[in-house]
């Protein structure tokens, strides 16, 4: 359990923040839109669980931090209920490469 004093008062984010950060310099720094390849690639290059990355991308874009385009590039959101179905059972692996398709961004400022 995580005891926090009664003077914290900052928000604690829903999400792991160093996955982020390395999402968002990767996307920056590719110029353009990740793709799922681009994220497998991440987890293999820095050791991190595919899974992790997947669902800290899924959460920011639930959270409308960050943007998902489908395959024909339309900008969509993701409900709760729509995490739960692209995630399936388990956890993302290997095998969910080729199902996952489209594009994430950080949404613009």
């Amino acid at each position: 359990m995580i005891h926090i004093s009664p003077e914290f008062n900052e928000e604690i984010p829903k999400w792991d923040v160093a996955l982020e950060a390395l999402l968002r310099e990767t996307c920056e720094h590719k110029g353009k839109p990740l793709d799922v390849r681009d994220i497998h690639r991440l987890s293999q290059q820095y050791m991190i669980r595919f899974d992790d990355l997947m669902i800290t991308l899924l959460e920011l874009v639930a959270l409308e931090f960050w943007q998902y385009r489908d395959e024909g590039g339309v900008a969509r959101t993701l409900s709760r209920d729509d995490v739960d179905r692209i995630r399936g059972e388990g956890r993302f692996d290997v095998q969910d490469i080729d199902r996952l398709t489209g594009w994430w961004q950080p949404r613009p400022e």
